[in-house]
């Protein structure tokens, strides 16, 4: 299940206000993981 915070820089990073470091520490991921959750949900990596 989707934490709070990770859902906000899911959303932040897809409107493009953070890049995928600043997501991925606003969801307490690592880069790597983070990038991984963005193609579990079908987001596009930007980097």
């Amino acid at each position: 299940m989707a934490t709070n915070g990770l859902l906000t820089a899911l959303t932040l990073y897809r409107c493009g206000t953070l890049t995928l470091g600043q997501a991925a520490t606003r969801a307490g991921q690592s880069d790597d993981t983070f990038a991984r959750t963005l193609a579990q949900y079908g987001i596009p990596s930007h980097e």
